[in-house]
């Protein structure tokens, strides 16, 4: 997806866990983004993301929970936990 010019966004969810678990080369990540079409936006979630990821990335958030349903016993939901 990071070579096809005809995406404007590509979401590569949980990525960081598949670099840091050695799934995926950090090098061949970093290469597919550095070469991908200019226009092109990317998303990369996930927690302990590589210190070259987050130097290559224009914007970088962390979020933290304030409250979440968990801390009440609730079960994770479909379509708002996954």
């Amino acid at each position: 997806m990071l070579s096809d010019a005809t995406l404007d966004l590509v979401i590569l969810d949980e990525l960081t866990y598949m670099v840091s678990y050695d799934y995926l080369a950090l090098e061949e990540v970093v290469t597919a983004l550095q070469q991908r079409p200019s226009h092109q936006s990317v998303i990369i979630t996930g927690r302990g993301c590589h210190r070259e990821l987050l130097e290559l990335a224009d914007t970088v958030t962390e979020m933290r929970p304030t409250k979440h349903a968990f801390d009440a016993g609730i079960k994770a939901q479909q379509g708002i936990d996954w």
